[in-house]
């Protein structure tokens, strides 16, 4: 965040990008020649993650100085929508391409896609630092975090976001294909349906966010969103009905959607300029930086309780911290 303050956005993007273009080309590469090992794939995930933190809050700030103030919030639900979409439609086309033509084919498309994205980003403005490079990068990140934990809604916010990446996601993320072999006994005509059906509701929550993002009060909605998330969680653990948790995924798909984009829209609307990549960035270590994490917790809790029981209890955090 602090360096997308310093730095001229367009061309810090570029840069990730470009670094992006050649992580996916090497895996293509390594898996046509038989080379990509485990510890190969971890790097590589570590380099791909870094990335992807890095490119998060310049490309929120560059969002912020593309548009008309009085439009920031439709644009910053626009881009929720195309984020889902995209998650809707990539695996899908990733899934055609695996089976048709083998991984080699599915990295190598990856790695063209980001031609598109590099030439999408040369065409758009430069954008000018907000804070003098003189200022050190330290006290630039210190006065992100002054200002995001000064003002007790969105040091509120943030505690929502770190127990949601925490307890949230991860049984979303990781915990999906057990809860279909263990808790639903079915197979993987079931873990499609349930992985879509996550998908459905997370489109269907980002057409919603359009219409909720223009609210002047918006902290009803994402208080809802939040807590029926941790509902649908809860009990989608415990349910051995294949109807049911389709439903519940859907639900929960749409209500996360509606509160994560929120948050964004929230963030976004109160950080003024020179500040809001570093309040984005705030953002993405609360909400994102937490997955790790407890992707860890939540894998010792399924190897203790079993996966079901873990699922529940994650939910039943978000439940009480919220």
């Amino acid at each position: 965040g602090a360096l997308a303050a310093r730095y001229d956005r367009r061309t810090l993007l570029l840069l990730f990008q470009g670094a992006n273009m050649g992580v996916a080309a090497l895996l293509a590469v390594l898996w046509a020649t038989g080379e990509l090992t485990v510890p190969l794939i971890a790097a590589i995930a570590v380099v791909g993650g870094t990335l992807g933190t890095l490119s998060f809050p310049a490309f929120q700030g560059m969002l912020a100085g593309t548009v008309p103030g009085r439009d920031l919030e439709s644009a910053v639900a626009i881009n929720s929508l195309s984020l889902q979409v995209a998650r809707f439609v990539g695996p899908a086309v990733a899934g055609f391409l695996l089976a048709s033509a083998g991984p080699t084919w599915v990295f190598g498309f990856n790695a063209a896609s980001f031609v598109a994205v590099l030439a999408v980003l040369a065409f758009l403005p430069r954008s000018r630092a907000v804070t003098a490079r003189a200022t050190r990068l330290g006290s630039g990140i210190m006065d992100g975090l002054r200002f995001m934990l000064g003002r007790r809604s969105l040091a509120s916010l943030i505690l929502l976001l770190v127990l949601a990446g925490m307890f949230g996601t991860p049984p979303v993320a990781f915990m999906i294909p057990a809860i279909v072999r263990f808790q639903l006994d079915a197979g993987a005509g079931t873990l499609g349906a349930l992985t879509a059906s996550i998908g459905l509701g997370s489109v269907l929550g980002s057409v919603a966010l359009l219409a909720l993002s223009r609210r002047p009060n918006k902290g009803e909605a994402l208080l809802a969103g939040y807590f029926v998330t941790g509902i649908a969680i809860a009990v989608i653990g415990v349910s051995s009905s294949v109807p049911l948790s389709l439903a519940l995924a859907v639900v929960g798909g749409f209500c996360g959607v509606l509160f994560v984009g929120l948050s964004t829209v929230v963030v976004q609307a109160a950080a003024p300029d020179a500040l809001r990549a570093r309040t984005m960035a705030i953002w993405a270590a609360a909400f994102v930086g937490m997955l790790p994490f407890g992707g860890l917790i939540t894998a010792g809790l399924a190897a203790w309780l079993g996966p079901g029981w873990a699922v529940t209890i994650d939910g039943l955090v978000v439940l009480a911290g919220g």
